[in-house]
């Protein structure tokens, strides 16, 4: 097989710890709700007095909103897992086992996104569903390019994250980082606010960036405001960060190793 039915069961295993928590179950949903609502308020609160705000329909943001809230929720992932290993020392023993450790801590992470994805996202999607007028996808070939998108933007904040993970092999805690990288990939990556409003050199710098391929890219195919050559060039420029950002993260991770032989590991 491709992937080795081993880290099918770090997923499995990681489903299930998460399933565990029930307590933290139903709190995880409750808060996925509220910022939903609470976006949803704002955004009708601006849209008050017309259908229409800078070009764009009330429905086609509640759309934008319901969806990149709901996937930005899913794409989180235990950004001090690597950082505990390192602190316990346990790392060393993850080292010695014929896994290999990016993808280790990949499928472990997928463990946690299925979980969000059985347990809040599809629930969230139904529920907003039947209460707003949510937008279906702009057509059959646009969900599926969307789908492939996502995946691929999915990838994409993988690798944005392992990167910030790996400092912890010099830095004590990582904790500023991780919050500097959750603000940027809040705010420049579409989560909170569509791009579109932002202003064109704003945007242009974004798109230098890796940001906009995580969530914005993916909401765009959606809502089918990508001609198809657009989007052909969208999806190939993921492709095209993943490529980056993983040698980069190998480039990073030989320095990790090498450190931890340094230091006798």
């Amino acid at each position: 097989m491709v992937i080795s039915m081993k880290y099918w069961a770090v997923s499995k295993n990681s489903f299930i710890i998460n399933m565990s928590y029930r307590l933290d179950l139903f709190g995880n949903i409750i808060n996925a709700m509220v910022m939903i609502l609470v976006n949803i308020a704002i955004w009708n609160a601006i849209y008050s007095e017309d259908n229409t705000f800078d070009g764009f329909q009330f429905n086609m943001i509640l759309t934008y909103v319901i969806l990149s809230l709901n996937i930005t929720y899913i794409f989180s992932m235990d950004d001090y897992f690597i950082e505990k290993k390192i602190r316990s020392g346990s790392i060393v023993n993850d080292l010695t086992k014929p896994t290999n450790f990016f993808i280790y801590i990949f499928f472990y992470n997928f463990g946690i996104t299925l979980f969000k994805i059985t347990i809040v996202l599809i629930p969230s999607i139904v529920i907003f569903g039947l209460i707003f007028n949510i937008l279906p996808p702009f057509s059959v070939l646009f969900f599926f390019a969307f789908l492939l998108s996502i995946i691929l933007g999915y990838f994409v904040i993988y690798c944005i994250n392992f990167i910030v993970w790996m400092t912890a092999f010099w830095f004590k805690r990582i904790f500023s980082l991780v919050t500097l990288k959750d603000v940027m990939i809040l705010l420049f990556s579409g989560a909170v606010i569509p791009l579109w409003f932002m202003p064109q050199w704003l945007i242009d710098i974004i798109k230098l960036t890796p940001l906009d391929s995580i969530l914005y890219t993916p909401l765009l195919i959606y809502l089918g405001q990508l001609p198809v050559s657009e989007m052909i060039y969208s999806v190939s420029k993921q492709i095209l960060w993943i490529i980056i950002l993983f040698l980069c993260n190998m480039i990073l991770w030989r320095q990790a190793i090498k450190k931890i032989d340094i230091h006798g590991g």
